[in-house]
């Protein structure tokens, strides 16, 4: 419910950005990663803000943003009961940066499921803002595994460029990683 409050409320911030490639954003419900940059806290909203209300991004988050205590480590003490409340609230499904925690488990099986029902699911596979040699390959195996549309989003400021969407070709797990750093790379270089 708080996700299209905001996303009500923001609409007017649109204005004041670039965007590029607004033909890309599918009208209607379709299983779609939407893979991005990230340069920025605000990011998740930078993109969803130019889908239609009715198409909602289920965002990757990290789970520290769930907590008052943890988020005040990243924001202010001002800021973290806000952040957690928006986090808690916005259709953000968490995850830990420790690839082995059973929360990244039950993350996947939501990401599934939502794929399944044709809801749009977001990863920034950078991880942190501003990273730029880490990349994780999960979304990778969640797009074959779901035959998940890819939308590759570049977002850097003001500038918002939305790509052509398209499928992963089937390949071996051993090519998840390049195929990961690839896209990262066309995305960034948007």
């Amino acid at each position: 419910m708080l996700y299209y409050i905001a996303w009500l409320l923001l609409q007017p911030c649109k204005l004041l950005m670039i965007v590029e490639g607004l033909e890309n954003i599918p009208k209607t419900k379709i299983k779609m990663l939407v893979i991005a940059s990230h340069n920025g806290k605000l990011d998740p909203w930078r993109i969803g803000i130019h889908f239609p209300f009715r198409l909602a991004i289920y965002w990757f988050g990290r789970k520290e943003f769930f907590n008052i205590r943890e988020a005040a480590k990243e924001f202010n003490w001002l800021a973290a009961p806000f952040v957690a409340l928006v986090v808690r609230f916005s259709l953000t499904i968490p995850v830990n940066r420790d690839e082995n925690d059973p929360i990244n488990i039950a993350a996947i099986k939501k990401a599934i499921r939502l794929l399944k029902q044709e809801d749009l699911v977001g990863v920034f596979p950078r991880a942190k803002t501003g990273e730029r040699e880490y990349v994780n390959a999960n979304f990778v195996r969640l797009a074959l595994k779901t035959e998940a549309w890819i939308l590759p989003v570049n977002v850097d400021g003001r500038r918002v460029v939305f790509g052509p969407a398209f499928q992963i070709e089937k390949c071996g797990k051993d090519e998840h990683l390049k195929i990961a750093q690839e896209i990262m790379k066309k995305i960034e270089a948007m």
